[in-house]
C-alpha cells in the first residue's frame, strides 16, 4: 500500500517536510551558487587580429584589429595570442581592481538572472585598449579614440605583458 497525499495521517508531515525543505534548501543553494559576474572589454589597438584567452574561463575570443569584445574573466591569467605569432601573458589580471574607477561599470540586479552561462547577482565590467607594444591601458567606458598613452591610469595601469614571445603556431591566432 502507498502513501497517500490526502490519505494518512503519516503522509501528511512527510509532505510538509519535503516542501519545507526545498522551500528553504532551494533559495540557499541559488544565493551560494551563483556569482558576481566579471568581465573585460577589451580594445584591440594592437595593429594586428588577437586571439584573448582567459585562464579563469578557458575561453578563448578573437578581437579584430580596432574591434572591441566583451572577455569574461575574473581573475588570474589573460593571456593575448597576435596574428603574427607573438604571445603576451598579463598575470593576475581582475576586473574587481579598476572598480571605483572611472574605467568600470558595476550593476547591481535585484533578481536573479541567466546571461552568457552564469548566473550572477550583478556584472562588473572593465574596460581596457590593447597598444601595438602589448601595453594594456584601462580607459573610461565612452572614451573615443584620443591619445591614451597621456590619460592618468589607476593603480597597476598600464599593464605590461610580463612574456613576449614568439609563438611556435604558424601564423599566430589560433584558428
Amino acid at each position: 500500500m502507498g502513501l497517500s497525499i490526502s490519505g494518512s495521517f503519516v503522509g501528511k508531515p512527510r509532505l510538509l517536510f519535503i516542501t519545507a525543505l526545498v522551500a528553504i534548501v532551494l533559495p540557499l543553494t541559488m544565493l551560494g551558487g551563483c556569482a558576481w559576474m566579471e568581465r573585460l572589454q577589451i580594445k584591440n589597438a594592437s595593429g594586428k587580429d588577437i586571439a584573448v584567452t582567459s585562464a579563469h574561463t578557458g575561453r578563448t575570443i578573437r578581437i579584430p584589429n580596432r574591434e572591441a569584445a566583451f572577455v569574461p574573466h575574473s581573475s588570474g591569467d589573460l593571456t593575448v595570442t597576435t596574428r603574427d605569432g607573438r604571445t603576451w601573458t598579463y598575470r593576475n589580471l581582475a576586473p574587481r581592481d579598476l572598480e571605483g574607477t572611472q574605467c568600470a561599470t558595476k550593476r547591481r540586479y535585484l533578481f536573479f538572472g541567466y546571461q552568457e552561462g552564469y548566473c550572477f547577482r550583478g556584472a562588473t565590467t572593465a574596460y581596457v585598449v590593447l597598444k601595438q607594444d602589448g601595453r594594456m591601458y584601462a580607459v573610461p567606458p565612452n572614451l573615443q579614440d584620443t591619445d591614451i598613452e597621456k590619460l592618468e591610469q589607476p593603480k597597476g595601469f598600464p599593464r605590461k605583458p610580463v612574456e613576449v614571445e614568439a609563438t611556435e603556431k604558424e601564423g599566430g591566432v589560433p584558428r
